[in-house]
């Protein structure tokens, strides 16, 4: 487990952290490499540094991520709506003033 500490409340006090488990760092940091390159890709269908960026990842990223994937998704809907939300809390929490 991985955890992200949160900056102090109004009043000094530490806020919960977030801690994030292996396979969701591994599927966050995955879609964090991805999306660009997709995005690059959709408006950019031929250039070679897309293709070069997106072989890159399936060469490198692209099997654990899959695997990750597939154990978060054995935990069941609710347990990772509820993941999603705590998460989302402490983001936001994170970027309050």
């Amino acid at each position: 487990m991985t955890e992200f500490p949160l900056p102090p409340d109004d009043d000094g006090q530490p806020l919960r952290a977030i801690v994030l488990d292996p396979d969701e760092i591994t599927v966050g940091n995955a879609y964090a490499r991805l999306l660009p390159i997709i995005d690059r890709l959709i408006n950019e269908p031929f250039d070679r540094a897309v293709h070069a960026a997106m072989l890159s990842y399936l060469g490198s990223e692209a099997e654990a991520a899959a695997d990750a994937f597939e154990r978060l998704v054995t935990r069941g809907e609710t347990t990772l709506a509820g993941r999603a939300m705590e998460i989302e809390a402490g983001l936001d929490r994170m970027a309050a003033p």
